[in-house]
């Protein structure tokens, strides 16, 4: 039976407060930090507490807790479906007492759901307790996130792992239990990105500029053909900053210009502007400082 905060690993001093504040809850908090570090998880135990359940599979059918999250297919969150997830948390409680909202992704919300639970964050009714969950806390606006209660999540330190998993996957997770397991349920996988991964680095570091910029776009209509093209930019963009000082930490002038190059994409996932156009940047910036000469074929197109 899932009990509720059961295998969640690490992170103590925010389990202990969670479970303390449970009884007497702020009205809206937002559970940040990486991937796979139990935000999720915690959320939905924290959930589970404030409305007196023991076991959290339960959630899914009590009246009083409301999900929103993205819908199958879809790239963020949108209008509608906030409007109808606002709409539930208006009405009164099931059963008396507290309604629990936990917004999945919340980094996903589009402007209008994001000034729609604003809206609805600053006037809750009843005893209304909002959960948002994200990885890039940045990018939800100023004036939501500056009325939620931040609750910042940490890597787990990887001795408190041990035993949970094996010991390949729990140094490939970097402290986030989440990782470890999704590593240790599809090992085949985690294996063929890091051997992309390590392909695209020495591509990137030592190649011909064609042939480094052709990689590039092979990646980017990759990635873009997937279901979820954000998610999958995230995925391989960090096996890239892990492989990375391995493939070329004897070459400072490589290793600078591919991590910059690195960073910036990572910035760049979600915005208007693809990633791929920093990888590219990065291949084509020495050529540009340096004065060296382009390819023809390139001007028409780079320059």
């Amino acid at each position: 039976m899932p009990i509720p905060f059961d295998g969640f690993l690490g992170n103590a001093p925010i389990k202990r407060m969670l479970e303390s504040l449970a009884n007497h809850p702020g009205h809206a908090y937002l559970f940040h930090g990486q991937d796979g570090l139990g935000k999720r998880l915690a959320a939905r135990s924290f959930a589970a507490k404030i409305l007196h359940i023991d076991n959290t599979d339960l959630l899914s059918f009590h009246p009083d807790f409301i999900v929103l999250e993205r819908e199958e297919g879809s790239r963020e969150l949108k209008i509608k479906q906030t409007r109808e997830f606002v709409s539930r948390m208006q009405m009164t409680s099931a059963h008396g007492g507290f309604k629990v909202a936990l917004i999945v992704e919340a980094d996903r919300l589009n402007e209008e759901s994001a000034n729609s639970l604003l809206k609805s964050v600053e006037e809750p009714s009843g005893k209304s307790v909002y959960i948002f969950v994200s990885e890039q806390p940045d990018r939800l606006p100023a004036t939501l996130r500056s009325r939620l209660a931040s609750i910042a999540f940490a890597p787990v330190p990887l001795a408190e792992m041990s035993g949970k998993f094996a010991d390949e996957f729990i140094r490939a997770s970097r402290g986030c239990p989440g990782i470890a397991h999704r590593l240790q349920a599809d090992p085949e996988t985690w294996e063929t990105r890091k051997r992309e991964a390590a392909a695209l680095i020495d591509i990137l570091s030592t190649a011909p500029l064609g042939k480094e910029l052709g990689e590039i776009e092979r990646l980017y209509k990759k990635l873009q053909s997937e279901e979820d093209a954000e998610l999958s930019w995230r995925a391989i963009l960090v096996e890239l900053m892990h492989v990375a000082p391995e493939r070329i930490a004897q070459d400072p002038a490589a290793f600078s210009r591919i991590g910059r190059g690195l960073a910036r994409a990572w910035n760049m996932i979600g915005s208007s502007l693809s990633p791929h156009l920093a990888l590219e940047w990065a291949a084509i910036e020495p050529y540009i400082i340096d004065k060296r000469p382009l390819p023809d074929l390139l001007h028409p197109r780079y320059l």
